[in-house]
């Protein structure tokens, strides 16, 4: 991500103050499709209401932003699960639409956390999705299901949590942990100034042409 982008994001948030909630609202955005594996995430907390019900108690709200191939069975869970007498992981996650990346800056402006979720393929174990660059211009804590070389990179960065989301429990105790982190914008600051795609690019140009 070139750091030009870096400010134009922490710009944002710096124009935009946070709005009062009680709730602590956690987004999700980008594709929605099988790399991502939101509907294994939603599934598998979907069977175990006593979570859902601790989330609930806890005000916790799960915005998603984006499309891809998973909408359409994560939107008939949700749409199913409101018609249901508890309805529960309907109260916890909504669908929200596809959004454009400047907008979805200034959402994340009002968010307490940022979600990230890959698929279990060898391949997205040893690659690092765009997205987590851009997540980290933000000084939100980040949670994050990933297996790998890319666990491993991610939990190199501050202000990261992994989970695994076949795990209920697991994904409750990242979201617990995100509400008490502060995030260290400095050390967000060094690790995308290493990862300057601008200056990656003049490196590269200078080294074919040396």
């Amino acid at each position: 991500i070139p750091i030009k982008k870096v400010k134009i994001i922490r710009n944002i948030f710096k124009k935009n103050k946070k709005k009062k909630s009680d709730y602590f609202n956690i987004i999700y955005a980008g594709n929605i499709g099988e790399a991502q594996d939101l509907k294994s995430l939603i599934s598998h907390l979907n069977q175990d209401k006593k979570i859902l019900r601790k989330m609930i108690e806890r005000k916790i709200k799960i915005m998603i932003y984006g499309s891809g191939s998973q909408l359409f069975f994560i939107k008939k869970i949700l749409e199913k699960d409101k018609f249901k007498k508890e309805g529960l992981i309907s109260k916890v996650f909504s669908y929200e639409g596809l959004t454009s990346r400047e907008e979805i800056f200034a959402k994340f402006s009002n968010a307490d956390c940022l979600l990230l979720n890959l698929g279990l393929y060898n391949s997205l174990s040893m690659v690092v999705p765009t997205k987590i660059f851009e997540y980290c211009a933000t000084p939100l804590p980040i949670i994050y299901n990933a297996s790998g070389f890319t666990k491993n990179f991610i939990m190199g960065i501050d202000g990261t949590i992994h989970f695994d989301k076949f795990e209920p429990q697991s994904f409750f105790n990242a979201i617990k942990k995100s509400r008490n982190m502060v995030v260290d914008a400095d050390k967000r600051t060094k690790f995308l100034k290493i990862f300057d795609s601008d200056l990656i690019y003049k490196k590269f140009a200078k080294h074919l042409f040396d």
